[in-house]
């Protein structure tokens, strides 16, 4: 995380916590036995999109702009995540994730990141499909502090990566949909477009 880069703990801010870094975590893991193969290139991936929230009525509002940073580490058996987000309001969210994956190379847990300064704490656990080191898709449940459930499901293309979040109270009553697009891009073109959203202030309201 940027030194001085603000970060909210609002109920949104935890939405959009659990929407964007649960869901990305596991496009890689290390094999729970052997030496790992990771593919040339594959070590980082970077990603830029856009996030829609659907509301329990089904009315869809834009939930802003996103970049993300996953570095996998095959030798501690993790990936970690940096995720940042310059919502619709202009407000922005900033947080890292690790995930660890157990001896059943399948399964996966995943924490705060050293590099992840919020208040917040969370809990996670999930499932991944595909090769190792090439996973395709995963499913992935989280649990924020006040009960809260994000069960996610995410599919990674050559090009792209989609993913759905379901968010659910802590009575289990279904609340936001966020749905996200992110198209996989060069370093450069994440660091251009972490720069612009690190940069930009929310609008003014005209008078």
């Amino acid at each position: 995380m940027q030194r001085g880069m603000h970060t909210r703990t609002s109920p949104s801010g935890l939405l959009l916590l659990a929407s964007l870094l649960f869901g990305h975590a596991g496009c890689g893991a290390a094999s729970g036995g052997g030496a790992a193969r990771v593919p040339q290139g594959e070590l980082d991936q970077y990603f830029v999109g856009t996030q829609v929230i659907r509301l329990p009525d089904g009315t869809e509002r834009e939930g802003g702009s996103v970049v993300a940073h996953r570095t996998l580490r095959p030798e501690e058996r993790a990936i970690v995540e940096e995720v940042v987000v310059r919502d619709a309001a202009g407000a922005l969210e900033a947080h890292a994730v690790r995930l660890e994956v157990n001896e059943d190379d399948r399964h996966f847990v995943l924490r705060p990141s050293e590099g992840d300064t919020s208040s917040n704490t969370f809990s996670g656990e999930g499932e991944l499909t595909g090769d190792p080191w090439s996973w395709t898709a995963w499913h992935v449940q989280t649990r924020l502090p006040d009960g809260t459930v994000v069960v996610t499901d995410d599919v990674l293309s050559a090009t792209d990566l989609a993913s759905e979040s379901r968010v659910l109270g802590a009575d289990g009553t279904p609340s936001v949909v966020i749905r996200q697009v992110l198209t996989r891009v060069t370093r450069e073109r994440y660091e251009a477009e972490r720069a612009a959203l690190s940069a930009e202030s929310p609008s003014t309201p005209a008078p």
